[in-house]
């Protein structure tokens, strides 16, 4: 159970690390809304890491803007605050102070696991989304 936990969290962190990445490797290419000196060196933690809660939001909305897709990430399912709850285990797990640390119980694999389900799905309707009409 903590290794689906671990793995889940790896894949949410890198496929938000990549998102970035590419907005950051995009934002010489004409034709997108080009990311200024401090958006980029926020959305690479040049000066800080970014929040929990603040990697996923800014991640989605940063590459939707680049990609010039109409898109909100919905944080109003259920999935969103599982997703917030799991990362708090995941942290847990991550730098325990003590043994019980180590533990998980099925309700936290649930919320990883609906949690997960809402990430993936949110990067689904993501790279589904219909661009924005350029402006003439």
């Amino acid at each position: 159970m903590r290794n689906f936990i671990k793995c889940a969290f790896s894949l949410v962190e890198g496929s938000c690390f990549g998102l970035r990445s590419f907005c950051a490797d995009a934002n010489n290419l004409p034709g997108i809304d080009h990311l200024d000196s401090d958006e980029l060196d926020y959305i690479l933690e040049k000066q800080k890491w970014i929040k929990r809660d603040d990697v996923v939001k800014d991640s989605f909305k940063f590459f939707a803007r680049v990609m010039n897709f109409h898109f909100i990430l919905d944080c109003d399912k259920p999935g969103w605050p599982a997703l917030t709850r799991s990362w708090l285990v995941r942290d847990r797990l991550a730098h325990p102070k003590k043994v019980e640390d180590l533990a998980v119980d099925e309700r936290e694999v649930a919320d990883t696991h609906e949690g997960l389900q809402w990430f993936i799905g949110e990067a689904d309707r993501l790279v589904k989304s219909p661009p924005k009409p350029f402006a003439a």
